[in-house]
């Protein structure tokens, strides 16, 4: 297993790259997931997935990109 600890990465005991849709569609509706590791089945199909209330745009940080 690769070590992820350097990324705040601990206790990982699998670790899925490039999944296809249908892989990830099966992981994120598996029934035994809890809080926010589980997907939800929008009424139009899509997954949603509940991130925390600390995710998103911050409009107050402010980048200067030299070109």
């Amino acid at each position: 297993m690769i070590d992820l600890s350097k990324y705040g990465i601990t206790g990982a005991t699998e670790i899925v790259h490039n999944p296809s849709y249908e892989a990830l569609f099966e992981a994120e509706m598996d029934p035994t997931l809890k809080g926010y590791e589980k997907g939800q089945l929008t009424e139009l199909g899509a997954v949603n997935v509940m991130t925390g209330i600390y995710t998103g745009r911050s409009p107050k940080d402010k980048y200067i990109v030299m070109d």
